[in-house]
């Protein structure tokens, strides 16, 4: 039984045929090129080990090498503390613009940004944070999904339901009362909403939000109420937080990838993979 497959059976994942035998092409190929070097991935060195993703043609390709390698390795030193972590070592050399490691957020601390939002920004505008961040919390949407969402995919029922996207990765979203509540609180503030489809409106003309603009809100709302300020805080930590939350309660990666609206699931093993509790950096 090869490292692969000893890593597929330790793990709770529940991969499909298709998926696994992805990973398993990309993995057998990974493997191939160390042994050439005649040395096995738990045993290479960081040089040889980064030589190896190198070999993987395309840069999405090499990044989710190298995050398959980390979880593979992640996985066997739980079940044999004795093995090295030479994954730590090789991020630092991988290639320059790979993603940051993500600090996500307790459900709690977004809970209370959805909170404070109204009472520390003024007008309508508070109204539409906490909306947003209620919807982000519950659902992890991604920049765009959440700023295109419309009127129309909200249904109040109950239960409350919106549904995000197009096939094949759309997706139906039960939403708590208090979501419910804060969109109802939203709509009924709404500018213009007899002008525009759009939920979410960046003026009283229905003009578009942007991504920077709801970095920015989120950033200063997050000092404010955290006491501290989070590099990168936005709709991705997020996104981040609410797949790591699902993670800690069971939720499988097949489970996490349709979620988050991901096509492939190397996409989610390689968030997975990033993901740490704790340390915001000041």
């Amino acid at each position: 039984m090869s490292d692969f497959d000893k890593a597929i059976k330790l793990s709770s994942w529940k991969l499909s045929e298709a998926s696994y035998n992805v990973y398993a092409s990309m993995w057998q190929g990974f493997c191939h090129r160390l042994l050439l070097q005649q040395t096995t991935p738990l045993t290479a060195t960081s040089s040889q080990l980064l030589g190896a993703i190198k070999g993987g043609g395309q840069y999405a390709t090499q990044k989710r090498l190298y995050a398959l390698f980390s979880t593979v390795s992640k996985i066997l030193r739980r079940a044999d503390p004795s093995l090295g972590d030479n994954s730590r070592e090789l991020r630092r050399m991988f290639l320059r613009d790979a993603r940051p490691d993500c600090d996500a957020l307790p459900s709690e601390q977004l809970l209370l940004l959805a909170q404070a939002a109204p009472s520390l920004v003024r007008g309508w505008k508070g109204l539409r944070l906490a909306a947003m961040l209620a919807v982000l919390r519950e659902t992890g949407l991604r920049n765009n999904e959440v700023l295109t969402l419309s009127q129309s995919s909200i249904t109040f029922g109950p239960p409350a339901m919106l549904h995000v996207g197009c096939p094949p990765t759309s997706r139906f979203f039960h939403l708590s009362d208090f979501c419910a509540e804060r969109l109802c609180m939203w709509l009924a503030a709404h500018p213009c909403k007899t002008r525009t489809e759009l939920l979410f409106v960046a003026n009283e003309y229905g003009g578009t939000l942007d991504t920077s603009t709801v970095w920015r809100q989120i950033n200063r709302l997050s000092t404010k109420v955290l006491g501290i300020e989070i590099r990168g805080m936005g709709v991705g930590r997020i996104r981040a937080s609410v797949a790591k939350q699902l993670q800690d309660e069971g939720a499988s990666a097949v489970e996490i990838q349709y979620f988050l609206g991901h096509k492939q699931e190397t996409s989610t093993a390689e968030l997975l993979d990033r993901i740490h509790v704790g340390g915001f950096d000041a």
